[in-house]
């Protein structure tokens, strides 16, 4: 969904419009001057990333080239816990909401059940990337958040949504 570039409120007149025209032109040039630098940055992080999977992979016996049908499968079941249905919107909330509670995590997600719920927390916690803590109260609560781990992850993937939400044109 593309949002409007200004709001709609009473009162808009011909100014208002003159000057976000104006805004516009301003962020668009702006955004087609950085395009070449930003083109060069994702192309050195690209770099950086490449470098490290291939240093990465050394030292562990894997060898990137002769083991890529492996590697791949093991991508592919990675991808598939972390971007199973639910689980990247889990992982948003709480790189937002810092700690919540079940009740809250629900309400924040709408359209998600219970039952789906619990069962990717779980496996976000067997992955070891959501910690769940039960509070000593009475009534007990439970309270979940990202681990260290969970926040890598995080920070990780954000380059690579940028990456793509630029060139979708989510990005100017």
């Amino acid at each position: 969904m593309k949002w409007p570039s200004r709001p709609f409120f009473r009162g808009w007149n011909m100014q208002d419009e003159a000057e976000t025209s104006h805004q516009d032109a301003v962020a668009t040039s702006w955004a087609a001057s950085q395009k070449p630098d930003m083109d060069i940055r994702f192309e050195d992080l690209a770099k950086i990333v490449r470098d490290f999977s291939h240093n990465f992979s050394l030292p562990s016996g894997l060898s990137l080239r002769k083991d890529r049908a492996q590697v791949a499968r093991t991508n592919l079941e990675i991808f598939r816990v972390v971007f199973r249905k639910w689980t990247p919107e889990v992982l948003i909330v709480l790189t937002t909401e810092h700690e919540l509670g079940f009740g809250a995590l629900l309400r924040l997600l709408p359209g998600v059940s219970s039952r789906v719920l619990a069962l990717r927390l779980k496996d976000l916690q067997r992955q070891g990337l959501v910690r769940r803590e039960v509070l000593a109260q009475d009534p007990l609560r439970v309270q979940y958040s990202l681990t260290p781990r969970g926040r890598v992850l995080v920070d990780l993937a954000a380059p690579v949504f940028l990456f793509l939400g630029r060139e979708l044109g989510q990005y100017r």
